[in-house]
């Protein structure tokens, strides 16, 4: 065989292994992916709404009526609903069951009745049940004219001259002696309908008092009173 020849064969087999090589690179190319799943990560993404602004109050004052305005866009064109939980809900009915109402309205009105801080929670709602939420703090700020609510005793269950604390909404801040130091006393605690000495410790939400050292054996009431009136009833435990 000669160099022609030779030079012919070498020719024809790189062409040929070229061939195979640009074939299989073109079928790796077009073939589809197995991992790959667009259009669900989309679907996935299409209705759920978008927060992009919240008009709040930053302090407002108790009984005073404020505003909050949610903006948001949807990602599908569709309208948007809303529904707000004040944080007060429960304020009257610890065990009161609340559930949002949703309405088409951005913007919501409220009055807190109690000083203290609340955390309402916005909820905007998707045309395909897709939600989100932002929850701001509210500062409460004044003094409730509404009479003291109480919620629990700590502890429950005490002996005779124990220290018990009261946690509720609406105590009055102590006040300020008139030209002179301390703080006078502005909430009556009602224990067995006679009335002993209560200590507001912790802003306007939980103050504390001693259980008389006569107290018997047995099922107590306690109530907190100032110059909105008596609160609610709760019953306190004295044992050995």
């Amino acid at each position: 065989m000669n160099t022609s020849s030779k030079r012919i064969i070498i020719s024809s087999i790189v062409f040929i292994i070229a061939l195979i090589v640009l074939y299989f690179t073109q079928t790796k190319l077009e073939a589809p992916s197995a991992n790959t799943n667009t259009a669900s990560s989309s679907t996935l993404a299409v209705g759920k709404p978008i927060i992009t602004k919240l008009d709040l109050p930053q302090a407002i004052n108790v009984d005073q009526v404020a505003s909050w305005t949610i903006h948001a866009s949807s990602t599908d064109g569709l309208d948007l609903k809303y529904s707000v939980l004040w944080g007060d809900e429960v304020v009257t009915d610890p065990d009161k069951t609340v559930k949002p109402v949703k309405v088409s309205s951005n913007t919501f009105t409220h009055a807190y009745n109690y000083p203290g801080v609340f955390n309402p929670v916005f909820t905007i709602y998707g045309s395909n049940g897709q939600s989100v939420y932002a929850s701001v703090g509210a500062r409460v700020l004044g003094e409730s004219k509404k009479a003291p609510i109480l919620y629990s005793l700590s502890p429950s269950a005490v002996i005779a001259g124990d220290l018990v604390y009261v946690t509720g909404a609406g105590f009055t801040p102590p006040k300020q002696v008139p030209n002179g130091p301390g703080t006078m006393p502005t909430n009556e605690v009602i224990f067995d309908g006679q009335s002993v000495p209560g200590v507001t410790y912790n802003g306007i939400n939980s103050l504390y008092f001693i259980v008389p050292n006569d107290t018997k054996n047995g099922k107590h009431t306690v109530q907190v009173k100032n110059s909105n009136g008596p609160s609610n009833t709760i019953s306190l435990i004295v044992k050995k």
